[in-house]
């Protein structure tokens, strides 16, 4: 049950992963850093904006 609706949830049924597997497709997970109201794929440009916004006040 749980698998299933993991599935679902992760937009693959079972038609899809069926085709996944004849065509040899994978699915990668992306790590998404937020920061403020933004998000960033890469923690470097998340703590870059960080650090641009503590200079501007000053700390």
């Amino acid at each position: 049950m749980a698998a299933e609706q993991n599935r679902r949830s992760s937009g693959t049924t079972q038609e899809n992963e069926a085709e996944m597997e004849r065509y040899g497709i994978t699915k990668t997970y992306v790590a998404i850093y937020s920061y403020g109201e933004y998000r960033y794929s890469s923690l470097q440009d998340a703590v870059a904006q960080a650090k641009r916004d503590e200079a501007r006040r000053g700390a």
